[in-house]
């Protein structure tokens, strides 16, 4: 199990021949940049820098394109926040990157090399000569009877990266790595192996199931930030703003109280709806997996991302799923010193998980 993790972890390293003084790790989303650089101590993580800053809003021209806008952040928070490191770890994520569990007869190395590179296409939802892909051996303790090898491969759009390095070089940045997201996700969840992360962005929803620590399954789900904070400004009459501040801070709004007024009970009963859709897409996943793979296991749920900031929504969800759900904390695999406000940190942790396990591979213990 574990020795699995140490295998795919050391594949997607890449060949790190050195490792750099610092790394950071940056995570562009559909609608934020979030940066995270990290030096190594001691075999401890350090957390030198924490940054982000959204992809909309006054800043920004209406005719410029997201690939301006990502730039032109990028530039600004590393300006802002003085961050120094020239090596970058990069994520793919969503519908840009393709990971898949595949088997092939056991045979060697160098088979499997060919075999991939003849059978891909059968996979990859792209089409030929248009994209990159690498792939891995999963499980490493196969006894010699074993007649099936599985595999994970994964793939992403040649345009896709092709704009990450020319952004990066322009930014005078060196790629170490790119790689997808739910690898980074696995290197800031030390306390289970076998587990779903629900990853909740602004305008994005994803379940991610993992097996041994290794990502297995994942699926785009219709539920986001923006769907909680579309009820609460029409039901409060507020602007988005508003409404983002609300469920940001608010206490109880998914679990009204009998003390509340009725305005704040409607909203409470509209908001459970919501998390109910979102159960029903946590086990109708559960299921689809489990009719291919009827062992698998599911003992804990992680919530990241910042779409998950709502409180009781963990407590909402475990009551509706009856298993075990975690609000994770990316921070609590890093050493942070005093001069970084631990009020703030605890508030933006859901949105650093990538960008944390992205910084964490430069540096891996």
């Amino acid at each position: 199990m574990l020795k699995d993790k140490k295998k795919i972890l050391n594949w997607i390293e890449n060949k790190l021949f050195s490792k750099p003084n610092s790394i950071l790790g940056i995570n562009i989303g559909n609608s934020y940049v979030k940066m995270i650089e990290l030096k190594m101590e001691s075999d401890e993580f350090i957390l030198k820098n924490i940054a982000y800053a959204p992809l909309f809003g006054e800043k920004y021209n209406d005719d410029m394109s997201r690939y301006e806008r990502i730039f032109s952040a990028i530039t600004h928070l590393i300006e802002l926040h003085g961050i120094q490191s020239k090596d970058v770890i990069l994520s793919i994520g969503g519908r840009d990157i393709f990971e898949r569990r595949v088997e092939f007869p056991k045979m060697t190395d160098t088979e499997l090399t060919e075999a991939v590179k003849w059978d891909i296409e059968k996979y990859v939802p792209y089409e030929a000569d248009t994209y990159y892909y690498d792939f891995a051996i999963l499980e490493s303790n196969m006894d010699n009877e074993t007649e099936i090898l599985p595999v994970m491969l994964v793939a992403a759009p040649m345009s896709v990266v092709d704009e990450n390095v020319k952004m990066m070089q322009e930014l005078n940045l060196h790629i170490v790595a790119i790689e997808g997201e739910s690898f980074a996700l696995t290197r800031t969840i030390r306390t289970a192996e076998n587990y779903i992360v629900v990853d909740i962005g602004k305008e994005n929803g994803q379940v991610l199931i993992f097996q041994n620590n290794i990502p297995i399954a994942a699926r785009n789900i219709p539920i986001f930030g923006d769907s909680f904070t579309e009820i609460i400004q029409s039901s409060l009459s507020v602007d988005s703003a508003e409404a983002e501040m609300l469920k940001q801070s608010q206490q109880n709004l998914i679990q009204a109280d009998d003390t509340a007024n009725e305005l704040l009970i409607t909203l409470a009963k509209e908001l459970q709806g919501i998390v109910q859709e979102l159960s029903d897409e946590i086990l109708r996943t559960i299921e689809y997996y489990r009719v291919q793979n009827k062992d698998a296991v599911v003992d804990n749920i992680f919530l990241t991302g910042g779409g998950t900031r709502i409180n009781g929504l963990e407590q909402q969800l475990e009551q509706l799923i009856s298993i075990p759900v975690v609000r994770h904390n990316p921070f609590a695999c890093l050493t942070i010193n005093d001069s970084f406000d631990s009020n703030y940190i605890k508030k933006v942790s859901p949105q650093f998980s990538i960008a944390v396990g992205l910084a964490m591979r430069g540096n891996v213990v």
